[in-house]
C-alpha cells in the first residue's frame, strides 16, 4: 500500500519518551518538526542511537536491540530494549499534524470570536464565586501526613541494593569497562564506585585489567571478548575485590603487563628507524655517480 499523500500544510512532528532510573533524563523528551516525511524519518531513527549515547555514555550502542518499522502512511515508530537497563528503554514515534483547520479557515475565526462573548458570561458568576469565598469562614490547616518509615537501603523505584562499602583506594591502579545490566547497580552507579575507589573506568576493550559483565552484554562485544581471551569478573566478584582488595596474583600479572608495555615502546622506536637510514644512504648513492660524471 503506497504511503497517503499529504498536502504541504502538513507538519512531521517526532515525538519520544525516555525510561531511565535518572529522574532528570526519564520522561517525554522535547519534540522535533519537519516540514517533510523524509527529514522526519531520518531524524527519529538517527534520534534512536542519540538517545543510546545518552544512556549508555561508558558502553556500546549495539547493546540495544533497535525495531525500526513504519506505518501504513511510511511514519516512523521504533523502539530500543535492553543495554544497562535490561527494558524497553525509549520509544520514538512520528505523526502527521495539519496546519489547517479541517472545517476552513473562516470557521476557525469564527471560533475564535466567540470565545470572549462566552467569558464575558462567565465572569459575573466567576466574581460572585469569588467573594462567596471570601466571606467564607477560614478553612483550617491541612493535617501533616504521619511520618513514612524510614528509608532503607534499597531503591523503591529499581529494588536494587547499595554498594557494598570497599577498602579505601582498593581498586588503585585497576582498569575496567563494565558492560551488561546489573542486578545491584547501574552503569552511573558502578562507575562512580570504581572511581570512587581508584580505578580507571575505560572502553577499549584489550586495555582492560577487569571487564565488569551483567546480564544482556552486546553479542559482538562478547564475541571480541572471547576472541582475545580478556579477563573478566560478574557483578559480585567486583564486590568481592571491593571488600578484599585486588588480589596478590593479580597485581603480580598486572605488574608485569605495566613492565611489557613500556619495554616494548623503545624496541619499536628502533625498528622504526632503520628504515629511515636505508632511505638516507639510498638517496646518496645516485648524488655520487652525479659526482663522478
Amino acid at each position: 500500500m503506497p504511503p497517503k499523500k499529504v498536502s504541504s500544510d502538513t507538519l512531521y512532528v517526532i515525538s519520544s519518551f525516555i525510561w531511565d532510573d535518572d529522574d532528570t533524563i526519564e520522561g517525554l523528551q522535547p519534540v522535533e518538526a519537519y516540514s517533510t516525511l523524509k527529514a522526519a524519518n531520518a531524524a527519529a531513527k538517527e534520534m534512536m542511537f542519540r538517545f543510546a549515547q545518552k544512556l549508555n555514555p561508558y558502553g556500546d550502542v549495539d547493546e540495544y536491540d533497535y525495531q525500526h518499522e513504519q506505518d501504513d502512511n511510511g511514519m516512523y515508530h521504533g523502539y530500543m530494549e535492553g543495554g544497562p537497563h535490561g527494558h524497553v528503554a525509549a520509544r520514538v514515534r512520528v505523526f502527521a499534524t495539519s496546519l489547517k483547520n479541517d472545517s476552513g479557515r473562516g470557521a476557525g475565526k469564527a471560533a475564535l470570536k466567540a470565545e470572549p462573548a462566552v467569558k464575558s458570561e462567565q465572569t459575573d458568576e466567576e466574581d460572585e464565586d469569588e467573594e462567596e469565598e471570601e466571606n467564607a469562614a477560614p478553612k483550617p490547616p491541612p493535617k501533616k501526613k504521619a511520618a513514612g518509615p524510614p528509608k532503607t537501603a534499597i531503591n523503591t523505584k529499581t529494588h536494587r541494593k547499595t554498594i557494598p562499602e570497599g577498602i579505601p583506594n582498593c581498586l588503585e591502579g585497576l582498569k575496567l569497562l563494565f558492560t551488561g545490566t546489573f542486578e545491584t547497580m547501574d552503569r552511573k552507579t558502578s562507575i562512580a564506585a570504581a572511581y570512587k575507589y581508584g580505578a580507571e573506568v575505560i572502553t577499549k576493550l584489550e586495555d582492560t585489567d577487569y571487564i565488569v559483565i551483567g546480564t544482556r552484554a552486546g553479542p559482538n562485544k562478547l564475541k571480541e571478548i572471547n576472541e582475545k581471551e580478556l579477563e573478566t569478573i560478574s557483578e559480585e566478584e567486583f564486590f568481592q575485590i571491593l571488600e578484599n582488595g585486588i588480589p596478590d596474583e593479580k597485581k603480580e600479572r598486572m605488574a608485569n603487563r605495566r613492565l611489557a608495555d613500556q619495554t616494548e615502546g623503545p624496541e619499536e622506536d628502533e625498528e622504526d628507524a632503520k628504515p629511515k637510514k636505508k632511505r638516507t644512504a639510498a638517496k646518496g648513492g645516485p648524488a655520487k655517480k652525479r659526482a663522478k660524471r
